[in-house]
């Protein structure tokens, strides 16, 4: 089966690097089953359509460009209409990222051009409820009026929302997975507290204010306060717009010799920070934008990097996982001690790091989720292409 994967993301933007490296564990699921998958996403300016491999390699194939940032979500659908058939290859499944639709409809175009040629198409939403993402409310009016219409053009969405429906349209509930590569993730055998008694915290975010990071910082400079019996460090890694913020909140507390901010890195030159750390900070602040369970990337990240984790909000992939310290779905402080405690807890664990690492290997990666994709609505017919 021919396989279209879609998605306006950028190859090389810092911001949506975890977002990209999603689309390839997706793209590379399909053909680890043997189909015959190509992509079309953005490089720099450029729409490229590319074939992926099982190794999630791409091999361009042709592109479109010079395409300018103003106005880039309408020309990147226009012109994926172009190369969405080329080279005598037409897709049977077509499976897009839904984008959010200020400027226009040519989102909602592209999935009518390709409605009747395709044996099923699949829209994701990878957040549901995602309104409240969108703070401009004239921009959320925009978008709304057109995302309500999108069961005139795609047979099915899926997102991690239980619901049946999704703006009429059936919706296939799934959690996030995970590509798991190697070479890229922490083989570590070490302790989760090294020998010097520091518990290293770790994010790995592009920052926003639904991650409540500063529900942390409020934490630890409570606990500091209160006790400096266990010595704790928090490393924040990443950019985006919330991170002037936390910066700023980080000097108001006069946290600078506890916590660092190291910038966006690249997934290749993550291994040393998870090699490092005790444990692994996911989202706190999901509340914010009205999510109470969700299944977020990062998390499953930080498991194959074998590495217990601190949220506040469910996951249904994680629910037989041991290794998670939950907090309050609210704005109060995060109860740092409580954290340590947990830390402590599970480092007595003899082999902790390989176990969790083995846990994301058996619950978190893209394969059964491809399966069940490729098995929708009308297997027959799918399977006779």
């Amino acid at each position: 089966m021919n396989v279209l994967i879609c998605y306006r993301m950028n190859e090389h933007s810092k911001n949506t690097a975890g977002i990209f490296s999603k689309m390839l564990g997706q793209a590379s699921a399909f053909a680890e089953l043997g189909h015959s998958v190509r992509a079309i996403y953005m490089s720099l300016n450029r729409i490229v359509l590319s074939e992926v491999s099982a190794q999630a390699n791409l091999n361009p194939i042709e592109s479109f460009g010079p395409v300018e940032k103003q106005g880039e979500s309408e020309a990147f659908w226009r012109l994926a209409q172009k190369l969405a058939s080329v080279k005598l290859w037409s897709p049977q499944l077509l499976f897009c990222r839904y984008d959010f639709m200020f400027e226009g409809d040519a989102f909602l175009n592209f999935l009518g051009a390709q409605r009747h040629r395709v044996t099923l198409s699949v829209v994701e939403f990878p957040t549901f409820p995602y309104e409240k993402e969108i703070r401009d409310l004239r921009l959320r009016a925009i978008d709304q009026s057109h995302a309500k219409q999108i069961g005139k053009y795609t047979d099915y969405v899926c997102s991690w929302n239980p619901a049946e429906e999704i703006y009429n349209v059936p919706n296939i509930r799934f959690d996030n997975k995970i590509r798991i590569v190697d070479k890229n993730i922490s083989q570590s055998k070490a302790p989760l507290i090294a020998e010097d008694g520091v518990i290293r915290m770790l994010s790995v975010a592009n920052i926003m204010f639904w991650h409540g990071f500063d529900r942390l910082l409020k934490g630890i400079a409570n606990y500091i306060q209160k006790s400096r019996a266990v010595p704790i460090e928090l490393t924040i890694v990443g950019a985006g717009e919330g991170l002037v913020e936390l910066q700023t909140l980080t000097q108001a507390l006069g946290l600078q010799n506890i916590v660092s901010f190291e910038g966006f890195k690249p997934e290749s030159d993550l291994k040393p920070y998870f090699d490092a750390a005790s444990v692994c900070i996911g989202s706190l602040g999901l509340h914010r934008i009205g999510i109470s369970e969700n299944s977020t990337l990062k998390i499953r990240n930080y498991i194959a990097n074998g590495l217990p984790v601190v949220m506040s909000s469910k996951d249904r992939d994680l629910s037989e996982f041991d290794w998670i310290h939950f907090e309050g779905p609210d704005d109060t402080d995060i109860d740092v001690a409580a954290v340590v405690e947990f830390v402590q807890q599970a480092n007595q664990h003899p082999h902790i790091r390989r176990d969790i690492r083995r846990f994301a290997r058996q619950h978190l990666t893209w394969i059964n989720f491809a399966r069940a994709i490729c098995q929708l609505s009308t297997p027959a017919k799918l399977s006779d292409q």
